[in-house]
């Protein structure tokens, strides 16, 4: 079993960019330990805003910290919260053709924050991972 998780780790982190299953394998893995991984999913929310690397950086968002044991600020906490309901008013409860300004308007905001919060994700997240590396976390 371990092999397995070991031979998917080497698969997904050698595409760049991912392949679209690349979430939902990481997903199946957990917190199976893998210093390349965690570097594989921070290196997704330091390219979020690049073709290919949407679906991993929200991932990342989601396993990340946990992999490194770490919490995430409170305010980042807070706009994570935000984001998400912001994400499910723009794509779940507004009427697109009736509210076509209204939904362009609040989809560039959702595009805005994510681009921050990605980026202070990856700062705590690379931080940590530093940390990690040097022996004092």
């Amino acid at each position: 079993m371990l092999a397995n998780r070991s031979l998917s780790v080497a698969a997904i982190v050698s595409e760049k960019p991912p392949d679209r299953n690349a979430r939902s394998i990481v997903a199946i893995l957990g917190k199976y330990p893998s210093r390349s991984l965690d570097k594989y999913l921070l290196e997704s929310l330091r390219r979020a805003h690049e073709l290919g690397w949407k679906d991993l950086t929200r991932q990342a968002v989601e396993s990340l910290p946990g992999r490194l044991g770490i919490a995430l600020e409170p305010s980042t906490r807070q706009r994570h919260k935000e984001w998400g309901k912001l994400l499910g008013l723009v794509y779940y409860e507004m009427d697109r053709s009736a509210e076509r300004e209204r939904f362009e308007t609040e989809r560039q905001r959702l595009a805005i924050l994510w681009g921050s919060l990605s980026r202070e994700i990856y700062d705590q997240c690379r931080s940590a991972l530093e940390q990690r590396e040097q022996g004092t976390h």
